[in-house]
């Protein structure tokens, strides 16, 4: 079975329309002119209301009634419970949760892209091999005949590393109070010979922004070996009410490739080293810690710039300065970025080395400073986004 496929074990046709609704979008921009050309009319519909500060229409109710929610199997349930009465986690294998990064999604929810790092090789099941009967005596062969060999069988290759992984989610309400928002099973296989110890994997939640709190379960196809761990999402709203210029989080990348349309996720997967948004396969680089002078891209949505037209369309135009800062002093300052960018997917994707022809940074802890100018609409916003140098 490929690595990048699981299933859901306890599928129910609640399941299966939650999935399909929970399709996320995603874009390059204009900086990489094959990618936006590739996705425009994939994302033009969903991103150009974000671009606007106009929230999209919601979708259309489906006829068929839901289906209660999948329920997790006994064991994880109560590991759970119980994770949540004391405080302990239950520690068989590694689990570590890493992060979230954000990107948009439909009608105003956003997909949360949960990385944790987990140990597959530790979850492995060896199978129970039955006994095999002695061969028959092989017969006689006739005197003056040439022994034939025996047929060659070819070995059979080792069963894939099988991980159940579950989420259970709850959201704070007005008053602080954290309900039931929803569980997910996603299982994951990864082949034998493709495990080497712990590594980072991610899986992707379409959410409403609020305050989470979240329990994960990792364990083996047997449930036997579990580990659990705990952490606190805080999904931003990207759909700003009072229509100010809003980034989605910054993220520094190793890499962005396009997916072939078979590839498309369109239900939570657990990949390893990388996500899927849209029909992009995107490899982040999971901390922000950096040698001197190496060059990472960054990624980025910037959403309610005033659109105009252009030759290509509606677009938004957009002047970008950057620092690296050591405190308020700035090391380093690029030169600005004037940008004109498709209004349906505003996205950000370039590299920017951290150095410059006159300074190597020393390490310690600094800040990248981005200043973002609305050209047509007038508005400006100011983030920074810390970095470690080693």
């Amino acid at each position: 079975m490929d690595k990048r496929e699981s299933r859901n074990p306890v599928e129910s046709p609640k399941s299966r329309q939650r999935a399909d609704n929970e399709k996320m979008t995603r874009c390059p921009n204009e900086s990489i002119p094959k990618r936006a050309m590739a996705v425009f009319t994939f994302l033009i519909t969903i991103l150009g209301a974000a671009a606007a500060q106009t929230p999209p229409a919601p979708p259309t109710p489906s006829p068929t009634p839901p289906a209660a929610t999948p329920a997790f199997p006994p064991t994880v349930s109560t590991a759970l419970d119980q994770v949540a009465l004391t405080g302990a986690d239950r520690t068989d294998v590694n689990l570590r949760f890493v992060r979230t990064l954000f990107m948009p999604s439909v009608a105003g929810k956003v997909q949360s892209v949960l990385i944790f790092e987990m140990t597959p090789v530790e979850m492995k099941v060896e199978p129970v091999v039955p006994p095999v009967p002695p061969a028959p005596p092989a017969p006689a062969t006739p005197q003056g005949d040439t022994a034939q060999p025996a047929p060659s069988v070819p070995p059979v290759p080792p069963a894939p590393i099988t991980v159940n992984t579950f989420y259970r989610l709850t959201k704070a309400d007005a008053n602080g109070a954290y309900l039931p928002y929803d569980d997910y099973i996603v299982v994951y296989q990864e082949p034998v010979d493709q495990t080497a110890g712990a590594a980072s994997y991610t899986v992707s939640l379409t959410l409403d922004p609020g305050s989470y709190k979240l329990l994960m379960a990792v364990s083996d196809e047997k449930l036997i070996k579990m580990a659990t761990v705990r952490a606190g999402l805080e999904v931003p709203n990207l759909m700003s009410e009072k229509g100010e210029l809003v980034t989605t989080p910054v993220m520094f990348t190793n890499s962005v490739k396009m997916l072939d349309a078979a590839a498309v996720e369109r239900s939570a997967r657990v990949h390893k080293n990388e996500f899927y948004f849209a029909n992009l396969a995107i490899q982040p680089k999971f901390d922000n810690t950096f040698a001197a002078g190496e060059s990472k891209e960054l990624l980025y949505f910037v959403l309610g710039a005033k659109p105009e037209q252009t030759e290509r369309g509606p677009g938004v135009n957009v002047e970008i300065s950057y620092a690296v800062k050591k405190g308020s002093e700035s090391v380093i300052k690029y030169d600005k970025k004037a940008m004109v960018l498709p209004a349906g997917f505003p996205m950000i994707n370039h590299p920017l080395p951290l150095e410059a022809k006159d300074k190597t940074l020393t390490p310690g802890a600094y800040s990248l400073s981005i200043e973002i100018e609305d050209k047509v609409g007038g508005k400006k916003l100011k983030t920074e986004v810390p970095i470690e140098i080693k």
